[in-house]
Order: structure tokens, then sequence, then C-alpha cells
């Protein structure tokens, strides 16, 4: 929506960086429901991952975090990045240059990676802040009207996402502990979703 409400930020396409996360691909879903409006959606992603990411086909292409400079560099761009990794971002900026309307970090996927130098070409990068739209959309839409349209893209994409993601339930702070560890060391399926309690 926030994207919807600044025009793309005049942008072409919308790179996702860290597409295979479930962040990230709700976002692609969201921009792949407004087909044929808006602009073309491409994720960065692993390449393990790359071929999960492509058989969703939320995405409009997909590639790996090697294979940036395959990228048109001339396409006026809004980076919307969830990985949080200084040198991914870093090469997207360095490719593109100008051509970055617009660079939002919105998550830390990649959370022990380095922070972007701050003197990158294109787009000062800015974190996102979701209560600030959130409020946006209150006062304009009412609470009502908020928590309708939340609801609808809310459950849109749960439904969508019943087809690929596999849950898996567990208990306890050893499974717990074990899962974070895999998710940190990046060994986790994108294709699955972890649902914890404690006892």
């Amino acid at each position: 929506d926030w994207l919807d409400d600044n025009n793309f930020f005049g942008a072409k396409q919308i790179l996702i960086l860290s597409a295979s996360s479930k962040t990230g691909l709700g976002l692609a879903y969201g921009l792949h429901k407004r087909r044929p409006a808006g602009p073309r959606v491409v994720g960065l992603t692993s390449p393990s991952n790359k071929r999960f990411v492509e058989n969703l086909g939320y995405y409009d292409h997909t590639v790996a975090y090697g294979d940036i400079a395959t990228l048109d560099s001339g396409v006026p761009t809004t980076v919307i990045d969830f990985a949080g990794d200084g040198n991914v971002l870093a090469a997207v900026h360095r490719h593109f240059g100008d051509n970055i309307l617009e660079s939002t970090t919105v998550g830390l996927s990649h959370k022990d990676a380095p922070r972007p130098p701050a003197d990158l070409p294109g787009a000062k990068p800015r974190f996102f802040f979701a209560p600030d739209q959130m409020k946006k959309r209150t006062e304009e839409w009412g609470r009502d009207g908020f928590d309708r349209k939340l609801l609808e893209s809310w459950n849109a994409y749960a439904e969508a996402s019943g087809s690929w993601i596999k849950v898996e339930h567990g208990t306890g702070e050893d499974a717990i502990a074990k899962v974070y560890a895999d998710m940190l060391a990046g060994r986790i399926n994108p294709a699955e979703g972890h649902l914890f309690s404690f006892k």
C-alpha cells in the first residue's frame, strides 16, 4: 500500500532483496495481484532458493545475489531490502546508480551482515516504519476501513500461501533454539513456516 500510495516513487521495477523471506514473498504477492498495473517485480535471492521463488510466480524475474550485474542498470528502480546485507545493497546501488529512485530497508533477514556504506549512489537508503503508514491510512479510511482492508489482504495472502507453505510445529525451548540457529545459518527451507509453543 505504501508503495502504491507513493506511485512506486516513479520506478519501472521493484527490486526485492531476500525475495524468499516471508515478508518479501508477501510484498511480491501483493504487487503480483495488481497486474497488469504497476511496475515489474524482480526478486533477488540465494542460489539455493532461486527455483522455489521462480516457481511461485509472484516475481516477473528472479536472480541470485551473485548475478546482480545481469540486470538492466538503466531501469528506474525502487529497492525494498528485507535482507539488511550492506554488501548486497551496496552492489545493487553501484549497479543501478542514479536509477535507484527509492531504497528502503524493511527487515534484517541477514542480521549479521555488514551495514551499507554511507556514500552509495542513487537514493539514500532509509528504514520503513510501518506505523507511520498505518496511522495515515487509519486517518484516511477510518479504523474500520483500515482493519477491513488489512484483513482482506492478509486473508488473500494466507490462502495463496496455503498451496506452498508447510507449517512445522515444535514444542519447548530446545526446539525453538534449534530452528532459530538453523534460521540464522540460512538452513531453513523457504517453503517452511514454524509455529512453536513453550509447553
